[in-house]
């Protein structure tokens, strides 16, 4: 894919990354930067944020973002605005889980939930796209998550949320779309999540299958750069 002329035009570009400590985000944050491109990882910590910088080096930095927090968006982003200037790429990655039964389910454990994968998505897009239609370029990925789809038993909280990120692409897209700007949705499926881990320790000489399914994932983010509209990859099994 690095040979490609669409991905030599993403050299020199800002990306903002959220949830770049580990899993996905680690991964994204790894491809953009063979693109070319400058990366911003977000952590949670201080210290998630520090790592992250240090793996990247000069081909980027880490910060410390509390996405169900406007205060920190908006820190985060004068930051970058006034360092690197604005991200014509965002991933909205971010994202945690609460799990329990719906009965068992606390209104803090669905209002965190919503506030950190769902509403989270809309702070940081909002403040986002404010550049990229002035500049009239823009490339947004939120990873949603099978679940949104199909649902799944203890996830009320996550599955509404996720399902709620693919009706906010498809809507934020159709707005901006006239400015060149795509928004487009990745859905990971549960066999990533649970062998991302194992993933890691094998690398692809030791399990073709699992680092397939790393590549999918990190590749559908890569690809749907060049979608002109909202492009669903469910990538899992039922």
């Amino acid at each position: 894919m690095n040979n490609s002329k669409d991905i030599k035009k993403l050299k020199g570009k800002v990306a903002l990354v959220t949830g770049a400590s580990r899993g996905i985000g680690s991964d994204i944050t790894e491809a953009l930067i063979e693109t070319g491109v400058y990366v911003i990882g977000t952590a949670t910590t201080k210290e998630g944020a520090e790592r992250i910088s240090s793996k990247m080096g000069a081909n980027g930095r880490g910060i410390e973002l509390d996405v169900s927090i406007q205060e920190s968006v908006d820190e985060v982003f004068n930051d970058i605005n006034g360092n690197e200037g604005s991200p014509s790429i965002i991933i909205n990655n971010a994202g945690i889980t609460k799990d329990s039964i719906l009965m068992k389910m606390k209104p803090d454990d669905w209002d965190e939930v919503i506030s950190t994968n769902l509403s989270g998505i809309y702070r940081i897009c909002k403040l986002g796209i404010r550049a990229m239609i002035k500049s009239r370029y823009g490339r947004i990925v939120n990873i949603a998550s099978i679940i949104g789809h199909i649902g799944n038993p203890g996830q009320t909280n996550y599955a509404a949320a996720k399902a709620g990120i693919i009706g906010f692409s498809k809507s934020l897209a159709r707005e901006v779309a006239t400015r060149n700007i795509t928004v487009n949705v990745v859905s990971p499926g549960f066999f990533y999540g649970i062998y991302l881990v194992i993933t890691r320790k094998l690398h692809s000489s030791d399990s073709p299958l699992l680092t397939l399914l790393f590549t999918g994932v990190v590749g559908a983010v890569l690809a749907s750069f060049f979608v002109p509209f909202v492009w669903r990859y469910r990538y899992g099994f039922r």
